[in-house]
């Protein structure tokens, strides 16, 4: 398996199972904190079957509470409160510490950034898989793939029949499937080349009727993204809602309201972790420009989006 982050950490124990051998190749290691996912019980199902709607209930109120854990004290990591950093890294290194007997083995499995700057990890039962005896961690970088396997820079082939890629995604080049184009012959992609901006994350200057979920800016480390998506939505219909209203029949937002929104933007996350200049991060576009990330907590966004402002958009 090539990779050892968010893709990787699911896919490496069920392998390493199934394998007579595994062997990971690690380009850099991740901060992981425990899942604590635990089975149900036979016992404890029938438990929640005897009161549906109780449990049911239980549910909600278990799930609100991790929202707001997240949302609050999970968030200080990225905010880069030292509370934040202190008590997370002590939640992933005794993590790894009572998962990972080998000292040298955990010296290759520990970070060389602050936690937070890459998205981190949450998994029971990764360090474990490292630990079998069918499986090898190898840190040397790839050099080539040859017939009989993968060279690595140390000069050394590790044999093998099957290779797994878990080496993420391509995230900084917005380049869209759709040609999307607006005024002045403006085409999306290229307008986004570089630095991706939006308002909102939703609407873009130049591009009319141009609704964005997911937009520049969005991303979160901290929560669940379909929390910012439901938000999202809710805008859109508000705002062709307010369209209608109006008696127009496009709307596309000013120049300089979306660059006040962004401007705000980056002057928040230059007080975040990511910009760090010890992070490197997917966050990041190659210009060093965090185009990924949300600044602040969701609850902030949800304030951001609840009203549509018709006075920074021009109506058509």
């Amino acid at each position: 398996v090539i990779g050892s982050a968010a893709s990787a950490v699911q896919i490496i124990p069920e392998v390493a199972k199934a394998a007579s051998h595994l062997t990971v190749f690690q380009r850099s290691p991740n901060w992981v904190i425990p899942r604590r996912d635990i089975p149900v019980t036979q016992q404890e199902g029938a438990l929640m079957m005897s009161n549906p709607e109780l449990a049911a209930k239980l549910g909600a109120m278990n799930r609100e509470i991790i929202y707001e854990q997240a949302d609050e004290f999970f968030w200080q990591v990225f905010q880069w409160t030292p509370e934040g950093r202190a008590a997370y890294e002590a939640i992933a290194t005794n993590h790894m510490n009572e998962q990972v007997p080998d000292a040298a083995l955990r010296a290759r499995l520990t970070p060389d950034y602050p936690i937070g700057c890459r998205r981190i990890l949450i998994s029971d039962d990764y360090f474990p898989a490292l630990v079998r005896d069918n499986v090898d961690l190898v840190t040397a970088h790839i050099k080539a793939i040859e017939p009989d396997g993968i060279r690595t820079t140390d000069d050394q082939v590790h044999t093998l029949d099957v290779i797994v890629f878990a080496t993420g995604f391509e995230t900084t080049g917005w380049r869209w499937s759709v040609d999307v184009v607006g005024r002045k012959d403006q085409h999306l992609n290229k307008v986004w080349e570089d630095a991706p901006e939006a308002y909102l994350g939703i609407t873009v200057a130049d591009f009319p009727n141009l609704f964005v979920l997911y937009g520049p800016n969005t991303n979160l480390g901290h929560n669940a993204i379909t929390f910012m998506l439901e938000r999202q939505v809710e805008y859109i219909v508000r705002a062709l809602d307010g369209l209608k209203q109006e008696g127009a029949s496009a709307m596309v937002p000013t120049h300089a309201a979306q660059k006040a929104f962004n401007d705000k933007i980056q002057s928040d996350l230059a007080q975040t972790v990511w910009s760090d200049p010890a992070c490197n991060s997917w966050y990041k576009n190659e210009q060093g420009k965090i185009t990924q990330n949300w600044s602040s907590h969701t609850r902030d966004y949800a304030k951001a989006v609840e009203q549509v402002k018709l006075e920074d958009y021009e109506l058509i």
